[in-house]
């Protein structure tokens, strides 16, 4: 889809009247009477999918539904007229949250001709409006072979594809970014750090090259499952470890760079392929021992040759001594050096921001420390960096985790004000659009539910 031409062409009639204000360049791929699928390309961040709009000149109902690139719906819509704005108003019915679990909302129903009574649980309404989207879809007949997707699909495949592939990632590992694109492969289980806002902390097992080798050929027989015309548009993909850099830090037999090699081998149509990567390993790795261990880009460099361009980096926060509570022991410097390399070897960064841990920090000096404060260096470093993008991820209090150790025995203490939290978003925001840095929200869309073993 990268490459492909964009054949502008908004002729349908029903896109002016759902979107009277103007819409994303489109292409129409079909229309029937009152129900038209155009192909939308990407834009502002956001990648191309495909935009069903049906209107019911009876009732004057406007639905939409969206699709992937893949085909899978991701939301149905209904377009409701708001009188208090004189607007139309975007309620959603359906959606597919970023773990691949559907929400429905019940007060939106009936919806067109499916049928519908409150005894029905919320799986069998999924069920029922992912059918109701795919057999509208497929009344259209698409005379394009890159967008002849839908034909195959039923809601019995999507639902047993999200729980065969929600399988392959384990019940305490992070996945950003995680869509119906996107290609992950486990290469380990916990982490050799432990930091205490971290489902993920401790207890690191790296998998052997042929542990690896297995789990890519058992991703690859989904694909070939589930994706068997649209597996060349999965082109993202992820390494799915704590850190990349722990196979060089601890000697394994299998190197990062032999990882992502092996990846395209199985993978070879992946346009983006990312991982985490730690500040302390980064720093370490960077140390070339062909110049008297100076920190030098190479060893990353040859990581971007190997095929990883993307990089995930929780910086979490850029205050040292913020750092040092959550047990990350990485200073401003530390940091300030670690996204510079990378930005160097041509991966793109993005930095993960923690907020919502509390009001304020107390050291074990007994100093206190202002979130709000901790915030300004947090911006004086990603202003000092540019990444390619930061990621907002909001705390998730756990009594499991070992942050909430130390709220109880008064180093952590609770906002006093409400809004404190998205003060704190919105000062960031605002400082990165300055630098013309884009802000991602809900990073902890990707932590909900995750707990350490």
């Amino acid at each position: 889809m990268a490459n492909e031409t964009k054949i502008i062409r908004n002729d349908g009639k029903l896109l002016s009247k759902f979107y009277p204000n103007g819409f994303s360049p489109t292409t129409l791929l079909s229309k029937l009477d009152n129900n038209e699928l155009y192909f939308v390309y990407k834009h502002d961040n956001i990648d191309p999918y495909y935009l069903l709009l049906k209107y019911n000149p009876k009732n004057d109902e406007k639905i939409e539904i969206s699709y992937g690139p893949t085909g899978y719906p991701r939301r149905i819509d209904k377009r409701i007229f708001n009188g208090n704005d004189n607007k139309l108003k975007l309620e959603n019915i359906i959606l597919r949250h970023e773990q691949n679990n559907f929400s429905v909302n019940k007060e939106l129903l009936p919806v067109d001709n499916v049928p519908f009574n409150e005894s029905l649980d919320a799986g069998q309404l999924t069920g029922l409006l992912i059918d109701y989207s795919l057999e509208l879809v497929q009344k259209h007949n698409i005379n394009d072979e890159e967008h002849d997707i839908f034909k195959f699909l039923s809601s019995h495949n999507i639902m047993a594809r999200f729980k065969d592939y929600s399988q392959l990632i384990h019940s305490n590992a992070i996945v950003p970014d995680l869509s119906d694109i996107l290609t992950v492969v486990n290469v380990s289980d916990g982490c050799g750090n432990d930091c205490r806002h971290c489902p993920e902390g401790g207890n690191l097992k790296l998998y052997s090259k042929e542990d690896i080798r297995s789990e890519m050929i058992k991703v690859l027989q989904l694909h070939i499952k589930y994706h068997p015309n649209t597996i060349r548009k999965m082109t993202e993909g992820f390494l799915n470890t704590s850190d990349i850099l722990w196979y060089e830090i601890q000697k394994s037999q299998i190197k990062p760079d032999e990882i992502a090699k092996m990846f395209f081998e199985y993978f070879p149509w992946t346009q983006k392929l990312g991982t985490f990567f730690g500040v302390k390993n980064l720093l370490n790795v960077s140390k070339d021992p062909n110049f008297g261990n100076i920190i030098t880009g190479n060893y990353l460099k040859s990581l971007y040759d190997a095929g990883i361009n993307r990089g995930y980096v929780g910086i979490e926060s850029g205050n040292s001594k913020v750092s040092a509570i959550l047990r990350k022991n990485e200073t401003y410097g530390d940091k300030l050096k670690a996204l510079d390399l990378l930005k160097g070897s041509g991966i793109k960064t993005k930095a993960i921001v923690l907020v919502g841990v509390g009001e304020s920090y107390i050291t074990g000096d007994d100093e206190e420390i202002k979130s709000i404060d901790a915030m300004q260096d947090t911006i004086k470093l990603l202003e000092n960096t540019s990444p390619y993008r930061v990621m907002i991820s909001r705390y998730l209090p756990n009594e499991n985790l070992p942050l909430e150790k130390l709220r109880k025995e008064g180093q952590l203490k609770d906002y006093k004000d409400k809004h404190g939290i998205q003060k704190e978003i919105d000062m960031l925001t605002k400082a990165m659009n300055w630098k013309n840095i884009t802000v991602e929200q809900d990073y902890e869309s990707f932590v909900v539910g995750k707990a350490r073993k």
